[in-house]
C-alpha cells in the first residue's frame, strides 16, 4: 500500500520553474535534468537518482517526504508526474479533487491498494467520517 499526499503526486510547471534559481518568466520548452531534480526537491522529494530520459519523460527513483522510495515519471515539457508512483491511472490529488467536488470536506487518509481502487476515509462538513472506495478506471465513488 502506498499512501500519497496532495503535494507528493504532482509537480506543476510553476513549481518546477520557481525552484530553479534565476528562472525565466516563461517556462522552458523542455525541462532539463537539473530543473526536474530541483523541482522534485522543492516538493520534498529526496535522494533523486537513476534519472534518465525515456522519450518525452524523465524517469527516476526518489524518496517521498514520508520516507518511502518511489519510481516517478515526469513529463519533460509540462513538469507533470504521469499517473502516480504506484501504477494507478489517477493521482491522489485527482481523487481528492473528485471527493471535494462530491461534497466531502476533508480526506483523512487515501491509499491505492491492489484491488485497483483508491480507499479513502473522508469527513463531511459535520465531521462525520465515512469509508469510501474510488474506482481507478472510472472515478466512480463507491460506499464501503
Amino acid at each position: 500500500m502506498v499512501r500519497l499526499s496532495k503535494s507528493s503526486v504532482f509537480v506543476g510547471v510553476a513549481l518546477v520553474a520557481m525552484a530553479v534559481a534565476g528562472a525565466a518568466s516563461a517556462a522552458p520548452a523542455e525541462f532539463t535534468r537539473e530543473q526536474v531534480v530541483q523541482g522534485m526537491a522543492a516538493q520534498g522529494y529526496g535522494q533523486v537518482r537513476d534519472i534518465r530520459r525515456d522519450g518525452d519523460l524523465w524517469v527516476m527513483t526518489a524518496v517521498q517526504p514520508d520516507g518511502k522510495q518511489v519510481d516517478l515519471k515526469v513529463d519533460a515539457r509540462s513538469g507533470q508526474v504521469h499517473g502516480s508512483p504506484n501504477g494507478a491511472r489517477t493521482t491522489g490529488a485527482q481523487v481528492e479533487t473528485l471527493l471535494a467536488a462530491a461534497g466531502y470536506a476533508k480526506v483523512e487518509s487515501l491509499a491505492f491498494l491492489d484491488d485497483r481502487q483508491w480507499h479513502a476515509v473522508v469527513s463531511d462538513k459535520a465531521g462525520r467520517q465515512s469509508n469510501l472506495k474510488v474506482d481507478d478506471a472510472t472515478g466512480r465513488i463507491i460506499a464501503d
